[in-house]
């Protein structure tokens, strides 16, 4: 009863030759790769691998030429894109500041634009005084020797490279200068002298106002003009010279005391300029050489009890004590309108130079 006829046994022979034969079909076709053991600590390389045979690759293997993807080219390939991207971000940079710095320089299609403003530069540092001289700190401008006027172009009032900056007003037609007791000195300058406009002689000593401030009197009383209450002497340590000015005028200096300069409300001005004698010139010598001319006869005068050469119009000037030039000068407002002549005139007769 256990026994098996032959068709079956001779099926069952036929199957396990199948399935023998099957396996071995399997075995030729299926292929199992183990990776190289170099694969992970970084040391392999796929040219020497799939050229030559990898381990466990029996039979002849393709020639396969792969990238060698060493440490120091992902290295260099890495410093490659840290540095363009650094350059980006340097560049992204910089043009966000332009643009908050100058954001009109970026816009091409704005149709109005405008200049800038320009703020205005006084030149030089000055100092105001008081009466003695002593600074109080202020800004004037910077003056230089030869004075500017507004009096016609002769050699003595030729302008300078730089002049006082006065906000002097324009005006298309000289201002009118009224003299009511005419006795020389016009309304302005009596209020400033602290005389009486409506008579010649203020004090009642038989002279007239102006020929007492010229001889250094007082007009309003007895005494000498700079014990007045309207009148302040000037004393410059440095440039060793003094002079007698109405306190209406606003006193300032420049040039650590070079130059003084008093300005009327109306912006004219009076100044003194001293400037070093460096060749010891008397004052026809460093005239004629300064302008190329020789001053006239009706020119020289004295002033200070010293040579001086005075322009035609009697509105600059020169002297010398041989160590220094000083340049005195009335500039007003308008040529024909010498409201401060007077005063420029006893400023003069009250200068005074000391060793």
């Amino acid at each position: 009863m256990f026994g098996l006829n032959k068709s079956t046994a001779g099926q069952k022979k036929t199957g396990d030759d199948a399935a023998a034969k099957l396996d071995q079909q399997v075995g030729r076709d299926l292929v199992i790769h183990k990776m190289p053991k170099d694969y992970k600590s970084g040391n392999f390389s796929y040219a020497e691998y799939f050229n030559k045979g990898g381990q466990g690759n029996t039979g002849t293997a393709a020639v396969i030429n792969k990238p060698d993807f060493s440490k120091s080219d992902t290295k260099r390939t890495g410093m490659v894109i840290i540095a363009i991207g650094a350059i980006v971000v340097i560049a992204l940079g910089y043009g966000v500041y332009a643009y908050l710095k100058n954001p009109s320089a970026f816009n091409s299609f704005a149709k109005n634009t405008s200049p800038a403003a320009v703020t205005p530069v006084t030149p030089g540092k000055t100092t105001a005084t008081n009466a003695s001289g002593t600074p109080a700190g202020q800004n004037t401008p910077v003056i230089n020797l030869v004075p500017t006027t507004t009096a016609s172009a002769t050699p003595e009032n030729v302008a300078p490279t730089s002049t006082p900056v006065v906000n002097a007003p324009v005006t298309s037609s000289p201002a009118i200068i009224i003299d009511s007791d005419a006795d020389g000195l016009n309304n302005v300058e009596e209020a400033l002298l602290g005389t009486n406009p409506n008579k010649a002689d203020t004090d009642g000593d038989g002279y007239s106002d102006l020929s007492e401030a010229l001889n250094g009197y007082s007009p309003t009383g007895a005494g000498k003009l700079e014990t007045d209450t309207s009148i302040a002497r000037y004393v410059n340590g440095i440039y060793k010279y003094s002079f007698l000015y109405p306190k209406g005028l606003k006193l300032e200096t420049s040039d650590d005391n070079a130059s003084a300069i008093l300005t009327a409300d109306d912006g004219s001005f009076i100044q003194v300029v001293a400037q070093a004698n460096t060749g010891k010139q008397d004052i026809k010598s460093w005239y004629v050489a300064q302008f190329n001319v020789q001053p006239t006869a009706a020119e020289m005068t004295k002033v200070g009890g010293v040579d001086a050469v005075q322009s035609t119009d009697g509105t600059v000037v020169y002297l010398t004590d041989k160590i220094n030039i000083y340049a005195l000068s009335y500039t007003p407002i308008s040529d024909q309108s010498l409201m401060y002549k007077e005063i420029f005139e006893i400023l003069l007769k009250s200068f005074s130079l000391s060793k």
